[in-house]
C-alpha cells in the first residue's frame, strides 16, 4: 500500500503524524520525503531510513511507525513537504506477488 501524507502545518521532529483516516499500517517498507520548490530553492526527494517500529524519537533522516495509525519523522517538516510511505496494511501478505 502506498500512503501519501501532505504536511498541512509545520511538524517538529519526533511529533505524531497521523495517517489519513481509515488507513492503518503494520510495517513501513520504504518512505520518502518530497520537499516542493518555493521558487527560490529547487525541490528535493529524499529516501528516509526506516527506524524500528515504536521508536519514539527517530534520528534525523529516519521515520518510524509509532503505532498502526501514526508515524514519527526525525526531521522538522514544513508545508512544502509530502511524505510518501510504502507499507503493509493489516491483512496484506508481505511479498505476495513478488517475482522470484
Amino acid at each position: 500500500m502506498v500512503v501519501v501524507i501532505p504536511i498541512t502545518s509545520s511538524v517538529s521532529a519526533g511529533s505524531d503524524i497521523s495517517l489519513p483516516a481509515g488507513i492503518k499500517l503494520v510495517e513501513i517498507g520504504a518512505a520518502y520525503r518530497i520537499t516542493m520548490s518555493d521558487a527560490s530553492v529547487a525541490g528535493t526527494c529524499t529516501a528516509l531510513t526506516v527506524a524500528d517500529p515504536g521508536t519514539a524519537s527517530p534520528a534525523a533522516g529516519e521515520i518510524s511507525l509509532y503505532n498502526t495509525s501514526t508515524v514519527r519523522c526525525g526531521d522538522d517538516l514544513t508545508t512544502r513537504d509530502i511524505l510518501v510511505i510504502v507499507g503493509v496494511a493489516p491483512g496484506e501478505v508481505q511479498g505476495y506477488g513478488d517475482r522470484r
